[in-house]
């Protein structure tokens, strides 16, 4: 590989990792910016519409379930009860002000390797 390569290339990891660094970094901005520029806006309601199905069709066929004994099927019922729907994206990051607050402070530094 050239150097010029490597160069560009590291360059680019270093970029990315400042971009996603959990500390104030620019993930919350991009992501952002992301959903407001290439999705769909029904995007989210569909794969929440999707797991919804597949969570009810999951408790019919407990309820259906005629080799589990009714303890297994209780227990089952409840883990399907429990699970946390996450899908898509939060609605914070949609939220201009909050974004706003989220990076009230932080201040643009430079960086010798970019």
């Amino acid at each position: 590989m050239s150097d010029i390569f490597l160069c560009l290339f590291f360059r680019d990891i270093k970029c990315v990792s400042i971009a996603q660094s959990e500390l104030k970094g620019y993930a919350y901005a991009l992501g952002t910016a992301y959903v407001n520029g290439y999705v769909p806006v029904d995007t989210k309601d569909i794969a929440s519409d999707l797991v919804d199905d597949l969570r009810q069709a999951f408790g019919e066929l407990l309820d259906e379930n005629e080799w589990m004994s009714e303890e297994t099927i209780v227990l089952a019922q409840e883990k399907l009860d429990l699970i946390e729907q996450l899908v898509a994206w939060d609605d914070s990051i949609l939220d201009n002000d909050g974004i706003d607050a989220f990076y009230d402070g932080v201040r643009k530094r430079g960086h010798s390797a970019i």
